[in-house]
């Protein structure tokens, strides 16, 4: 929850970065930076809540459910909407225990 709120307190200097980095207009780079801290707070307070119940089977078997993490998942994040679209998809795998190894987008020039 601290680096949603600290996102939220830089929101307009992420913006700033992301509208030179990217190209895009002030008004959508702002609203990504909004979504990036909503996405950091989102998935912080979801990893106790992985929910989930072992499903019923016929009598004298047993059946278990185990909750690992899947590992290592790879990322590649798009050039034009690197903060909107980074926690969407990895903000889950990591919030299960999992680890990203994550392809940043080249730089512009």
């Amino acid at each position: 929850m601290a680096l949603s709120r600290k996102v939220a307190e830089h929101a307009g200097e992420l913006a700033s970065l992301e509208q030179r980095d990217c190209g895009k207009p002030t008004k959508q780079a702002a609203a990504d930076a909004v979504a990036l801290a909503r996405y950091f707070e989102f998935y912080a307070g979801s990893c106790d809540k992985l929910h989930g119940d072992t499903l019923p089977y016929q009598n004298g078997y047993s059946v278990l459910t185990w909750r690992e993490p899947h590992g290592v998942t790879g990322h590649v994040i798009p050039w034009n909407y690197p903060d909107a679209d980074f926690w969407p998809q990895r903000g889950g795998a990591l919030a299960a225990g999992n680890a990203c190894v994550v392809k940043p987008p080249k730089t512009r020039a």
